[in-house]
């Protein structure tokens, strides 16, 4: 039976720790690595402005690539009011003079986020069937499919024309169009009424990218009333 004198416990405690700490960070590393940078996006229908006539939406980014949300608006006073009217004025960098989606300068589109959103009326939700009529639809086989990060490969692209039909076809909408990347266009079955107006908002929802297997996109959609 051999002795070993002079060896301080706390050695091989240490050692021990040290290997753990070694091993917590590779895996930290692998997992990092392994990380998405794809991902949906979403529609937040933020509410009326009575003042302005306006309803404002944002359309949030939820990838890797750390984009601002979008802010539009639908101007109810406009002889066109189903169109989407993208704000771009809040997203100028003041030292490049140009339109930069990434950075926030100065809190400029945090504090006017902000402010539309203390001065507008939220939208209260109303459930019900919202049917998707589609007008038309093409369909493309492709090869070299694109995302912000580069190729991703083969698919097949599919062009929708469709209008939205809700509340037993109280209200409709004009035609609108989006491009998927499968052959389902779907609804939540649920509408924002605008107070006092002849218009409610929904959604649609589609697979918008086939960048890591897929992701939805939302698109807002503006409907009048028929009835």
């Amino acid at each position: 039976m051999s002795i070993v004198h002079g060896v301080n416990k706390n050695h091989y405690v240490n050692q021990a720790l040290a290997k753990t700490a070694v091993l917590i960070s590779v895996m930290a590393l692998s997992v990092s690595a392994l990380a998405t940078v794809g991902g949906g996006q979403r529609i937040e229908i933020l509410g009326y402005d009575k003042a302005e006539q306006k309803v404002f939406v944002l359309r949030h980014y939820d990838d890797g690539r750390g984009r601002l949300p979008q802010l539009y608006y639908y101007d109810l006073s406009n002889k066109n009011p189903e169109k989407l009217v993208e704000v771009r004025s809040l997203y100028i960098n003041p030292k490049t003079k140009k339109y930069d989606e990434f950075e926030d300068s100065g809190g400029r589109f945090s504090k006017e986020l902000k402010q539309i959103k203390n001065r507008v009326v939220a939208l209260k939700p109303t459930y019900t069937q919202v049917r998707v009529q589609v007008e038309s639809l093409r369909q493309q086989k492709k090869s070299n499919l694109q995302s912000w990060l580069g190729e991703i490969g083969q698919g097949t692209e599919y062009q929708f024309n469709y209008k939205l039909h809700a509340d037993e076809a109280k209200y409709s909408s004009p035609v609108h169009s989006a491009t998927a990347y499968s052959v389902c266009l779907t609804s939540d079955n649920v509408i924002y009424k605008v107070p006092n107006q002849p218009y409610a908002l929904s959604t649609v929802k589609y697979k918008g990218t086939l960048m890591e297997g897929g992701y939805d996109y939302q698109d807002a959609v503006l409907l009048q009333q028929t009835k």
